[in-house]
């Protein structure tokens, strides 16, 4: 899925200044999750998509350590599929989630931990995938926490 919830001028900013994505990220998720357990799905949408282009941002900057990237990357991804099932937009949850196993699959420099924890992801992240291509339109929460 391309970015469509963060501009140009906010990608450059927070990929230069990592501290305000780790800001970002934190925000806008927590938000998100606020929104989306009032049924505001709209909303939780676009904060959970600026939330999961954030996390990428945080993955391929290394602002923060790696594992604790990829719980974000993973929690935005959640909360973003989740809330497109909601709004029954099955074709985009499909689509974020090629998008997401591709882009966990390009992490580099990762330590033994991480590649098993990344491994790990992506096999869960292809059953939920697979699951929606069989046409169940339910998917299990990949946290139910923040974290």
């Amino acid at each position: 899925m391309k970015r469509k919830f963060l501009c140009a001028n906010h990608i450059n900013q927070l990929t230069h200044f990592p501290q305000q994505a780790i800001h970002c990220y934190t925000n806008v998720s927590e938000l998100g999750w606020k929104l989306y357990q009032n049924g505001r799905w709209d909303e939780a949408k676009k904060l959970f998509g600026t939330a999961h282009e954030t996390a990428e941002i945080l993955l391929s900057t290394r602002a923060i350590e790696l594992s604790l990237a990829i719980d974000s990357f993973l929690n935005s991804l959640a909360g973003l599929t989740q809330v497109l099932v909601k709004l029954d937009q099955i074709h985009l949850c499909k689509e974020v989630y090629l998008s997401a196993i591709d882009r966990l699959n390009q992490v580099e420099g990762a330590d033994d931990k991480s590649k098993a924890q990344l491994h790990e992801e992506m096999k869960r992240l292809s059953a939920e995938l697979n699951y929606l291509y069989s046409g169940a339109v339910n998917v299990r929460s990949l946290y139910t926490t923040l974290h």
